[in-house]
């Protein structure tokens, strides 16, 4: 039986409870509040703020089943209300029309009633809201999503009566609706969500600093996270972020605060660069291996034809009983022959679109290089690119992934194509060779225009391009440095004195002997 000296400690352990909260003491909180719960077990106040702490604790079971009763409890009084079966009723009316009612000018009963519609409406919000939260953290976004659009339909019909009061609440609302729409990729109702909250924190900060910038800086913050594929946009939200924080730059006990908040932009944003550069990284493999299944269409075709050919001879002797037993096996041994090197074809396209997962090995420079240049090989003709190779003759070993090379190679070959754009004397030159401190080394030249100077510092920088828009993701060169050079060797460009570029790649020797 609830009395009311129970009730009095309730109180006054609900109120030790939300002090331990403001200092962040949560366990202790959790702990008074269930005392209070023994207490008075309806205590609707103690229910609510034990399943909210809880919530945020994840202990999700144990939080909805406080957060439902309360709900339904809520529920059923606002239904009494619409109606019509308690004393609320001629409030709602005032409620959903508010402009022309003044409270403090009405009969003192109407006060009341209009006040015990506000509570149930403020608590009704509250609990969706909050259970919202709860289903958002339980990965069940479909309910989340509906008790984050009560309780803002709620609020905002609150906020038309006191915008003073409830505006902050609407944005808080939106924000956790976007947050739920950016984690279930949604992006426009994310953006449009964040933009209506950003729009109401920059109204309430405009009259309220103190109160507000530490909101407004966080859902900057959180627009900022929704848009790590453009780290350039993330960066202006990000920016206005640390701008809105400044007003509190000279205030003591703000500096743990900002200093945190800070943090977490700087972490973001790397992460952020980290996340665009492999999926560009991407992307440019992706565009590469395009490149590959063409040319290796192009080069399957050849042994096809081949082995057609050789299959339609030995038809055509057989109709006219030319065929022999004799020429069996030499038919047989070009089919084979054939076949091998289509074998070798589709192979060696499998293992460069899976390249990652073949272990480094003793790798031939020169042979990488043939096997490469023979993707271009109808593109040069195409375009009229004169090949010139000055290539030791001897194998030259390096200790590399050979499909990594390969893709290094497919990098600094396709720029000098396309640097070659429109020349009618285009030569792309290529020498290999070992100097006298054991340094392979791999030279691609191309007569084009060069790097301009200005841009040779940033030339192996990620998203760094000179090609169009749209024309290349300013990635190849930093790919392929970042090839070379976790196999210690050394990537470089230089200026051709005759005009051009020279782009030279430098590798350790790799003494095999099992190569020698």
């Amino acid at each position: 039986m609830t009395t009311r000296r129970n009730i009095k400690q309730a109180e006054k352990l609900l109120k030790e409870a939300k002090r331990l909260e403001k200092k962040n003491q949560i366990p202790q909180a959790i702990l008074k509040l269930r005392k209070a719960q023994d207490l008075v077990p309806e205590h609707d106040v103690v229910c609510f703020h034990l399943a909210r702490l809880l919530s945020e604790q994840q202990a999700f079971e144990e939080a909805e089943k406080l957060f439902l009763p309360l709900l339904s409890a809520l529920r059923n009084e606002s239904r009494q209300v619409q109606n019509g079966k308690n004393h609320f009723t001629p409030a709602v009316s005032i409620l959903q029309n508010p402009k022309p009612f003044i409270a403090q000018a009405q009969p003192l009963a109407q006060q009341k009633n209009f006040t015990a519609v506000l509570n149930n409406r403020t608590n009704l919000a509250a609990t969706l809201n909050n259970l919202a939260n709860l289903y958002a953290g339980t990965q069940r976004p479909n309910e989340a999503e509906q008790y984050y659009q009560e309780a803002l339909t709620i609020r905002r019909d609150l906020a038309k009566y006191n915008p003073q009061a409830y505006q902050k609440e609407v944005a808080t609302t939106l924000n956790n609706l976007a947050n739920l729409y950016a984690d279930t990729q949604r992006q426009k109702e994310a953006e449009n969500c964040y933009a209506q909250a950003t729009d109401i924190y920059r109204k309430l900060a405009e009259t309220n600093p103190d109160a507000h910038n530490i909101d407004l800086a966080r859902i900057l913050f959180n627009q900022g996270r929704l848009y790590a594929d453009y780290p350039e946009k993330a960066k202006v939200y990000f920016d206005e972020a640390v701008q809105v924080l400044e007003h509190f730059k000279d205030r003591a006990q703000s500096i743990p605060v900002i200093s945190e908040f800070l943090k977490n932009i700087a972490k973001e944003q790397d992460k952020q660069k980290k996340l665009y550069r492999a999926k560009l990284e991407e992307k440019n493999r992706q565009e590469y291996l395009g490149m590959m299944a063409s040319a290796t269409m192009h080069q399957i075709n050849q042994p096809i034809g081949s082995i057609r050919a050789l299959v339609d001879a030995a038809r055509a002797d057989l109709k006219e009983d030319l065929f022999s037993e004799d020429d069996l096996v030499p038919l047989l041994e070009n089919i084979w022959k054939q076949s091998e090197r289509l074998k070798n074809i589709i192979n060696s396209f499998q293992h460069f679109s899976g390249g990652d997962r073949v272990p480094t090995a003793a790798t031939d420079i020169n042979q990488v290089l043939k096997e490469t240049l023979s993707l271009f090989e109808a593109q040069f003709k195409q375009r009229n690119i004169n090949l010139k190779l000055q290539l030791i003759t001897k194998p030259l070993w390096v200790w590399l992934n050979p499909f990594q090379l390969q893709e290094a190679l497919l990098n600094l070959l396709t720029n000098a194509r396309d640097a070659l754009e429109g020349r009618t004397d285009a030569e792309i030159s290529i020498s290999t060779g070992q100097d006298l401190a054991e340094q392979l080394f791999l030279r691609i030249e191309d007569n084009g225009p060069g790097v301009a100077e200005n841009f040779t510092e940033q030339l192996f920088t990620p998203f760094s391009t000179t090609k169009a828009t749209g024309k290349g993701t300013g990635m190849g060169l930093y790919i392929s440095r970042k090839i070379i050079t976790e196999a210690e060797g050394e990537l470089s460009y230089h200026h051709r004195d005759n005009g051009g570029a020279c782009f030279e790649i430098r590798l350790p020797h790799y003494q095999a002997t099992t190569q020698e």
